[in-house]
């Protein structure tokens, strides 16, 4: 997750570190490319969605975008390595959007948009070999912690 630091006419400026540009696709923006801005949901109100931080853990790159009618159905490969935090039908933010994952297969997944995500979010215009920010499920990754410290005293 960024924060804006600065607001300038039509321009936001935000404090970029080398983290972030190690694992998010940042590093391939261009000077008027789309990105998706979101504000942060605060604690205190109803929670609508799913829960994401905005924790970029891999790029994840589009394979397989198909519209059929009003469904649009995309193809995301993903590193193995965090492939074990996708759930079907469980949560997954794909560049801040949040997502639920529709398919699961070796190391893709399939996120089926509707027409409003699709017009409203970065998704519109991204195509077939581009990279996307992943985020997958943080609930998960707390039980597996859990799992693998079941066994320390406290």
């Amino acid at each position: 997750c960024l924060t804006v630091v600065d607001i300038n006419n039509n321009e936001l400026y935000f404090d970029v570190i080398n983290e972030t540009l190690e694992k998010t696709n940042l590093k391939f923006l261009q000077r008027n490319d789309l990105v998706n801005i979101e504000r942060c949901m605060r604690l205190n109100e109803r929670l609508d969605g799913h829960i994401v931080q905005g924790h970029i853990e891999c790029l994840g790159q589009l394979v397989a975008k198909k519209t059929t009618g009003a469904e649009t159905k995309i193809e995301i490969k993903i590193d193995n390595k965090y492939m074990k935090y996708c759930i079907y039908k469980g949560s997954i933010a794909v560049d801040g959007i949040s997502l639920t994952i529709s398919k699961i297969n070796d190391n893709y997944i399939e996120c089926s948009i509707i027409p409003h995500t699709l017009d409203n979010t970065t998704l519109k215009v991204r195509e077939i070999g581009q990279y996307l920010n992943i985020e997958t499920d943080m609930i998960s990754k707390y039980v597996e912690k859990q799992l693998m410290n079941k066994n320390i005293k406290t």
